[in-house]
């Protein structure tokens, strides 16, 4: 069974999040504070809607995940920069038909990571399988 994944961009997020930060602008229509403060607000989700598009969805960023890699109770992690992270799933993990927020504690780091993958972030085999693993190994963690 594959246990090592290797990301690609992905329209659902994409349009995920654009779709969330589009709507939080939308709701700062509402919100009785001075045009300039109601501009400054749209602006910086707009910055964060670039910055998430390109780093999580679009795998564009230094920071992107690009594979992960099951080897027993450790997930690795590599990004785009070649940085390899070797840590602990995260019993938040949380995996649906066609979401998956793999959570993973990093200890040397002393954080977290979060990947959240879509159903078109990889093939449909692969996220099938990497769906069923981290059911089964959460499952043998709880």
């Amino acid at each position: 069974m594959q246990r090592h994944f290797v990301f690609h961009s992905s329209s659902l997020l994409t349009r995920s999040i654009v779709a969330a930060h589009l709507l939080a602008m939308a709701a700062f229509a509402f919100v009785p504070v001075p045009l300039m403060a109601q501009l400054s607000l749209c602006a910086i989700l707009f910055g964060s809607m670039g910055y998430y598009v390109l780093r999580d969805a679009q795998l564009k960023l230094r920071g992107s995940w690009l594979e992960l890699r099951l080897d027993g109770e450790h997930v690795v992690l590599r990004n785009r920069g070649g940085k390899e992270f070797t840590g602990l799933l995260s019993r938040s993990t949380f995996v649906t038909p066609y979401l998956a927020v793999v959570n993973v504690y990093i200890p040397e780091a002393r954080r977290g990571y979060s990947v959240v993958l879509m159903s078109d972030s990889l093939d449909a085999g692969s996220f099938r399988q990497l769906r069923m693993l981290l059911k089964w190994d959460m499952q043998a963690s709880a």
